[in-house]
């Protein structure tokens, strides 16, 4: 009898949970574009976009790297749309060698640039062009 009423808590238990509606996960959605400083293609870089909590946005950040001046994020790794800060770093790119890692990058390019952003809640081609007045200084390149 033991044996009975142990293995049929079981069954009401995971009968139980098994019915528990899922959780829906957000749509996201891919962005893809491309990044100039001064209107001059960035070689190598990261390009980060996290919701931006203090207009009321949340969910998971997305971050791409940016080689000859393109960045691409699938929908599984996208953006949710609504209000973003994107924070943007360029690097050179020595020797032309393609950098996978931002260890293996060159000498940075400007400081990292920051900019709060309405995304659309759908796949988007957004571009960027970081303004001279973000550049280094020689004497501040790396």
């Amino acid at each position: 009898m033991a044996i009975y009423t142990g293995l049929s808590s079981l069954f009401w238990i995971t009968s139980f949970y098994g019915c528990q509606p899922s959780v829906k996960k957000p749509e996201m959605f891919a962005i893809s574009g491309k990044v100039t400083f001064n209107g001059n293609p960035v070689p190598r870089g990261e390009i980060f976009f996290q919701p931006d909590a203090d207009a009321g946005n949340s969910g998971p950040a997305s971050t791409a790297i940016i080689e000859d001046s393109k960045y691409s994020i699938d929908r599984t790794r996208g953006i949710l749309g609504g209000a973003y800060t994107i924070r943007i770093s360029g690097f050179e790119a020595p020797g032309g060698q393609r950098a996978v890692l931002p260890e293996e990058f060159g000498a940075p390019l400007f400081k990292e640039y920051a900019i709060k952003q309405e995304l659309s809640k759908g796949t988007t081609e957004l571009n960027f062009d970081v303004p001279a007045e973000n550049g280094l200084s020689p004497q501040k390149k790396k």
